[in-house]
C-alpha cells in the first residue's frame, strides 16, 4: 500500500517505521520539509518528501501533527489525490495544555469533522479521548 505520513513525532515515526517494515511504500515528511526527513527515511526504508509528495500517490495519508496544525496546512493540499484517498487523523485534541481552544469544538462539534472541514476532505479519526 502507498501510504503519506504527515508528522514524524512519536506517534508517526512509529507508524511509518511499523508500515516500512511490513513492506508498505511510505513517503514521511514533517513541517521542516524533506530534507529535514531524509536521514529517518532513510534509516527505516521510506521515502523522504516533501508534504505535497507525501499526498500525491497515496492511497492513505496518516495526519501525525498536534491537533491545530491541521488548520495550517495548504489548502490545496489534497487537489490532486485520488477521490478515494483515506485521510486518517491520529492527533488528540489537548485545549489549554498544548492546544489553543477551538470553538467550535468546546461547543461539541466532532474533532473528526472539524479537520474535515479544515480539508475540504471526509477523515476518519482513532477512538476520541473521553476526558479533557
Amino acid at each position: 500500500m502507498n501510504i503519506g505520513v504527515i508528522g514524524i513525532g512519536e506517534i508517526g515515526g512509529t507508524l511509518a517505521a511499523r508500515l516500512a517494515a511490513k513492506g508498505h511504500f511510505i513517503r514521511v515528511t514533517n513541517s521542516r520539509g524533506q530534507a529535514a526527513v531524509e536521514e529517518f527515511a532513510k534509516e527505516i526504508g521510506a521515502q523522504a518528501a516533501d508534504i505535497y509528495g507525501a499526498v500525491d500517490s497515496a492511497e492513505v495519508v496518516l495526519l501525525c501533527m498536534p491537533f491545530p496544525v491541521v488548520a495550517t496546512l495548504p489548502k490545496d493540499l489534497f487537489d490532486h489525490a485520488g477521490d478515494d484517498v483515506i485521510i486518517v487523523d491520529v492527533a488528540n485534541y489537548y485545549p489549554d495544555v498544548r492546544d489553543k481552544r477551538i470553538p467550535e469544538i468546546d461547543d461539541g462539534l466532532p474533532e473528526s469533522i472539524w479537520v474535515a472541514q479544515q480539508l475540504g476532505r471526509p477523515v476518519f479519526t482513532h477512538i476520541p479521548q473521553v476526558n479533557r
